[in-house]
């Protein structure tokens, strides 16, 4: 593993990753649109979420969809509803009723 301390030189390493060593030959407006894409990388990743309960017709939601503690069910449903490309379906999968598990007998729609 290489140390990196210089943030930019890190992020042109990054892009060559992501685009290949070539990202570095495209015109500057190009490269930069690129590299834009990749700013995440830098980010603090948060611990907590800043929505966790929503209220849909008077019925309140909450999220559960944390990656490492969804179910199997869930990530099976999700992938399914997202080649659907149903927001709603998806958002089912992640919001769920209060006082319910994931698919505890409760109607997704």
């Amino acid at each position: 593993m290489i140390k990196i301390e210089d943030e930019n030189e890190r992020m042109f390493e990054i892009a060559k990753i992501f685009y290949g060593e070539e990202v570095l030959n495209l015109p500057l407006a190009e490269f930069s649109q690129k590299f834009s894409k990749l700013k995440f990388l830098t980010e603090e990743i948060p611990t907590q979420l800043s929505v966790k309960t929503v209220e849909v017709n008077g019925r309140k939601y909450y999220f559960d969809g944390l990656l490492g503690k969804i179910s199997t069910a869930q990530y099976i449903d999700f992938q399914n509803y997202n080649k659907l490309e149903d927001e709603s379906k998806v958002y089912s999968v992640f919001f769920i009723p209060e006082g319910h598990q994931y698919g505890d007998g409760y109607d997704m729609e």
